[in-house]
């Protein structure tokens, strides 16, 4: 009878400590967003007011300003089949990937916590609805990878260009750097891997 009481205590004693240590119950959330330290901030890591707009450029360089806008890049967030295909995104994955298209399409924007999950295009404006604007190439002073915006955007920095020895103006200093005539750095856009993990 001893040993039967024992065992009953002991049993007792295991089961109040098992519900002791057991963790309170989470409301499950869903899914979390997907994010990149570089691409894909959790928090803006830059500001876009920062960033000069397409009109600012076109008072020096209306030719260069006139091609951008018969360009793909002019439209890279205003294209109305790009727009329904984020839309189709954000409702099948429950803006758990919002940013994963803008990461390319407005760095400038994304990086500066305008595109975050659940955003609305009618909230966008400025530079940052200009998709991918002269800045988002020309203020790019290095590359961390060569997919997926790789970019690393400085506001502060020069005017990034592709001739050798450029003359500075008064409106902004200029730079020559090969780095933005190379395919590497067309691939930090235009090279594009799906990391979500989804299948």
């Amino acid at each position: 009878m001893r040993r039967y009481t024992l065992l009953l205590l002991w049993v007792a004693v295991a089961a109040c400590s098992s519900e002791l240590s057991q963790p309170e119950a989470q409301p499950d959330t869903g899914p979390s967003p997907i994010h990149d330290p570089l691409s894909m901030p959790a928090e803006p890591t830059l500001d876009p007011e920062s960033f000069a707009s397409v009109e600012t450029c076109v008072e020096c360089h209306p030719g260069h300003v006139a091609e951008w806008n018969q360009s793909a890049h002019s439209l890279a967030t205003k294209d109305p089949v790009w727009r329904t295909l984020v839309a189709v995104r954000q409702d099948h994955l429950s803006s758990m990937e919002d940013q994963f298209c803008t990461q390319c399409h407005s760095a400038i924007g994304t990086r500066g916590g305008v595109f975050v999950p659940g955003f609305s295009f009618d909230d966008v404006s400025g530079v940052s609805l200009e998709g991918v604007t002269c800045v988002a190439c020309h203020q790019v002073v290095g590359m961390e990878r060569n997919y997926n915006a790789g970019h690393v955007l400085d506001p502060t920095a020069p005017m990034v260009g592709g001739i050798t020895d450029p003359k500075s103006s008064s409106a902004h200093e200029s730079v020559g750097d090969g780095l933005i005539q190379s395919s590497a750095f067309c691939g930090g856009c235009h090279d594009v891997i799906e990391n979500s993990g989804l299948n």
